[in-house]
């Protein structure tokens, strides 16, 4: 991982030439579902071509209608929307770390590359201020809007912005700017649960005028808007499963609205449809939201149906976000990288992964190219019936594609896999399931091992001697899973992760405050006390001595005398737990992973820890690490995630635009204390990183918020030996560093 493990760079390249650098992303690939797992939040098209904005920076293209996608990752930060006019492409939104923070992007070739331009766009509002939508009318002209009713406009292409006065306070969802029409006439809706509006401009944001609307119903919200021409439009939004769907429709231009009940209409359509609307004429209009929720009418808003059925969607409580047309053929996308192209009512699901969470994931240890995933999800039917989905399938190409597998049962979740070679496969879930296979998938089998609870962990230590989690007791066998044996202990309830250590001894990650610990192949089990009641998710152990447990809000734990005893370690995280596991690639480097795609480093064994959020922002579930250079994470939305670390020197990635620049630091060579130098273009979460020869990270300069302009970071170097260091000045936002070397003369 680089931003845990920096690259090995070529001492030479480096201190002859001194160049700056970005990293590549190229360590961490999305191998299920493809192109990615994460939320996908705005959609565009443009000359055939579909542009789609995501979570995590994220914006995936297409030129053969969703056949093949580029993925682009541009930011650290979420995208809210994208517009593309000519070859230029604009994208806003912001959050990072849980906090919202403005920003804009903008290419000028279609895509290929970008440019950071968060400092022009909104000058005096804070960082607080999020983008929620922008749109442009030509190449020059442009607005962007977000929470706290504030519009900005440009008139030459994103370079400056200035501010417009609403009229409104409330967040503004979305805005349209009807093509057909002069580009001074607008709409722009929004409002929460009461406070619902929609205003317009007819001189290119002047003047916003808030229009007279039907009464919305208090427990709804307007989300999107859409005009076929210049006086057909519709407005969308609705509430819960209980509080229906809702359209607003003008046929004036704005001037007179009719509300438009659709639930009302049909009872079998439900959900918030405030994802997207799109008007393909007077008469057809579709609109999808809440729940995989796709509409349409034919007649006016006469009558509504529902495209495709609950049952025909496995999606869960998937929220569609968005909607736009090439032809008479529909794109819409939304949560778990979900696009599905439709034609009449003809749906053809062309990505993403909504229904299941993927629970574990493993890799042949022997053979890359073997995998599996395990996991699964639920839905409920409207009328309350909850239905389970299992979800088990395998690779035998790397993660290119994935396999479901053919069982005797499905209708439950699965919560953990174990390869105890590469044709013998267990699988472990809900209701004391247990699932075996001999053959690499091609024949599975119940196996009774008599537990009735959930199984989250099975673990093999040979072909024969293997254990699985259950609740208050470990299931043994040692004659290969012909026979199993339940070992009860007392101190902590359900085992949800168990680590093999090279001695021979395991040690059980539980629920409660406890782990427990066998020396004699799980015969007998040695509860150990943890700090406190949080710690319960994973445990990993570098040797037969020193480990680490972790869990519950940010807990982390560790022992260095096998698991006999356990100290509190401090990671500085309150709200976020870490789910995802936890590894140290020596004593000093490791991460542990988390929630919202967090990724805690240290670099001290522990003694202090500091946040990343390098790659997603989907869950991390578990991590399955074939060893230091190649690991698996399952996310959220059936994902996995691939890391391999790539030794090579660093070089500009294509698609992005530097904005700071890194000074040689001064002096250089130097004896204990020197100065970093650095100047940014817009204010930007920043980390000022200092690495030894080895690429071993041996101080943290700065980790947090810097506004714009130039820094000066001092370094004192006492407790360093002589040698060559190099420093990393890497920025949250835009996801680019720079690297320089230094020498250190004592």
């Amino acid at each position: 991982m680089k931003y845990l493990l920096i690259i090995l760079l070529d001492f030479c390249f480096v201190l002859y030439f001194c160049v700056d650098a970005v990293s590549q992303f190229g360590d961490y690939i999305w191998l299920r579902p493809k192109p990615t797992a994460e939320r996908l939040m705005g959609i565009n098209i443009a000359a055939g071509k579909i542009y789609i904005v995501a979570n995590a920076g994220v914006l995936l293209t297409s030129t053969n209608n969703g056949v093949n996608w580029d993925f682009k990752k541009i930011s650290d930060t979420s995208f809210a929307d994208v517009f593309v006019v000519g070859n230029d492409v604009h994208i806003v939104g912001g959050s990072y770390d849980n906090k919202s923070i403005r920003l804009y992007f903008k290419s000028t070739d279609g895509g290929l590359t970008f440019q950071n331009l968060t400092q022009n766009t909104i000058v005096g509002q804070g960082d607080t201020l999020k983008l929620n939508t922008l749109s442009f009318t030509d190449v020059n002209t442009g607005y962007v809007a977000g929470n706290n009713g504030f519009i900005y406009k440009t008139t030459n292409g994103g370079l400056n912005w200035f501010s417009q006065n609403s009229g409104v306070t409330a967040t503004i969802n979305e805005m349209y700017f009807p093509p057909s029409g002069t580009g001074l006439t607008g709409y722009m809706t929004g409002g929460s649960a009461g406070t619902a509006f929609v205003i317009k401009t007819v001189d290119g944001g002047n003047n916003w005028t808030l229009l007279s609307i039907p009464a919305v119903p208090s427990s709804n919200n307007l989300g999107a808007i859409h005009f076929s021409d210049v006086n057909t439009g519709y407005v969308t939004g609705g509430g819960n499963f209980a509080l229906g769907t809702i359209a607003l429709k003008t046929t004036n231009g704005g001037t007179n609205w009719t509300f438009i009940d659709i639930n009302a209409i049909n009872p079998n359509i439900r959900y918030d449809v405030g994802g997207g609307v799109y008007v393909v004429n007077q008469d057809t209009v579709y609109a999808v939201g809440v729940n995989a929720n796709i509409v349409r009418t034919t007649n006016g808003g006469v009558s509504w149906e529902k495209l495709f059925p609950e049952s025909t969607f496995n999606f869960g409580s998937a929220f569609l976000t968005g909607i736009s047309f090439i032809g008479n053929t529909g794109f819409i996308c939304g949560a778990g990288g979900t696009v599905i192209k439709i034609e009449d009512t003809t749906k053809t699901f062309i990505a993403g992964e909504i229904l299941y969470q993927a629970y574990d994931v493993r890799f042949s240890v022997t053979d890359s190219l073997i995998g599996w995933v395990a996991g699964g999800g639920q839905r409920s039917n409207p009328g309350g019936t909850v239905i389970k989905y299992a979800l088990l399938e395998n690779t035998t190409d790397g993660g290119n594609t994935w396999g479901p597998q053919t069982l005797p049962q499905s209708d439950f979740i699965f919560r953990g896999v174990e390869m105890a070679d590469n044709n013998n496969i267990w699988a472990v879930g809900e209701g004391g399931r247990v699932f075996r296979t001999t053959d690499a998938g091609d024949n599975w089998t119940i196996v009774s091992i008599g537990a009735t609870e959930e199984l989250r962990e099975v673990k093999f230590k040979n072909q024969l001697t293997g254990f699985i989690g259950g609740s208050g007791k470990i299931y043994r066998t040692t004659n290969g899973g012909n026979n199993w044996t339940a070992v009860t202990f007392s101190g902590g309830s359900q085992v949800n992760e168990m680590e093999i250590l090279p001695n021979g001894n395991i040690v059980a990650a539980v629920d409660g405050a406890y782990t427990q610990r066998s020396t004699d192949d799980g015969l007998t089990w040695i509860s150990a006390s943890l700090p406190n009641t949080n710690y319960d998710e994973n445990i990993f152990f570098y040797d037969d001595n020193i480990g680490w447990t972790c869990g519950l809000i940010g807990n982390i734990a560790k022992t260095t005398n096998g698991g006999v005893s356990w100290a509190a370690v401090t990671s500085g995280i309150f709200s976020s737990s870490l789910d995802g596991g936890i590894y140290f690639w020596d004593l000093n480097n490791g991460a542990a992973f988390g929630l919202t795609g967090l990724v805690l480093r240290t670099t001290d064994g522990g003694t202090t820890w500091y946040k990343t959020y390098p790659f997603t922002s989907q869950p991390f579930r578990n991590a399955f690490f074939v060893n230091g250079s190649r690991a698996y994470f399952s996310t959220d939305l059936g994902g996995v995630i691939k890391y391999s670390q790539t030794l090579t020197n660093i070089t500009k990635e294509p698609g992005i635009a530097a904005d700071f620049k890194l000074y040689q630091n001064y002096p250089n060579p130097f004896n204990n204390s020197t100065v970093i130098s650095f100047d940014l273009t817009s204010g930007d979460y920043v980390s000022v990183s200092v690495y030894d020869i080895m690429g071993r990270e041996v101080a943290v300069l700065h980790d947090g918020y810097l506004n714009a302009g130039s820094h000066k970071i001092n370094f004192n170097s006492s407790a360093l030996s002589s040698g060559v260091y190099f420093y990393k000045v890497k920025t949250g936002s835009s996801r680019l560093f720079g690297i320089k070397s230094m020498v250190l003369l004592k």
